[in-house]
């Protein structure tokens, strides 16, 4: 003789099995997209699939009552959310690894930027340093033609100072004065010599 309750659950059992069997789908099409999301838990997600493909062909072999149905969903549940807290974790390191590699990348980034325009600054440097020496070089070469043309024109005067000179110091050899008073004073006042 069966039990009031018991014949209530086995009127039932069909609907809760089918019930174990659509939250047991549910949770594997969710496992499956999680674990999609990351390859690294490939073997852990082989695993549940291999104990779920287990689980569900002995529930399909088996005329399990319904609290070992229950119970067995109960623990599919709990390993289910075992998984999900398991995934989250690595979610939550990857992501971490991931900020981590980010503000990597970022130091890195802002580093070449700030040598990149160290190098800029330089050259700019460097080229105007350039122009500066080259307008140096140009007026100090200016300075240079401009000293010799005066020079040249300082050593013709000179030269034809000197030629006068000769020129009236030979000629007052030639004629002698009567008096001996020497003009050499007169003759560099007249050609400048003071």
């Amino acid at each position: 003789m069966v039990s009031e309750p018991k014949q209530q659950l086995n009127e039932h059992h069909p609907d809760l099995k089918e019930e174990a069997a659509n939250n047991k789908k549910n949770k594997n099409i969710q496992q499956q997209q999680l674990l999609n999301k990351l390859t690294t838990e490939e073997d852990l997600r082989l695993k549940s699939e291999a104990q779920a493909l287990e689980l569900e062909l002995e529930l399909s072999q088996k005329d399990l009552t319904v609290q070992e149905a229950l119970t067995k969903t109960d623990d599919l549940e709990t390993k289910l959310l075992s998984m999900e807290e398991e995934l989250v974790k690595t979610q939550a390191s990857y992501e971490g690894r991931l900020k981590h590699q980010q503000k990597v990348n970022d130091e890195v980034s802002l580093a070449q930027k700030k040598a990149e325009e160290l190098l800029q600054s330089r050259q700019r440097e460097r080229q105007s340093e350039r122009t500066f020496l080259q307008k140096a070089v140009e007026l100090l070469q200016q300075m240079v033609e401009e000293k010799q043309r005066k020079w040249c024109e300082k050593e013709r005067e000179i030269s034809s100072r000197i030629d006068k000179l000769e020129q009236s110091m030979t000629e007052m050899s030639e004629n002698k004065p009567k008096d001996k008073k020497c003009s050499f004073p007169r003759l560099f006042r007249y050609f400048g010599f003071e």
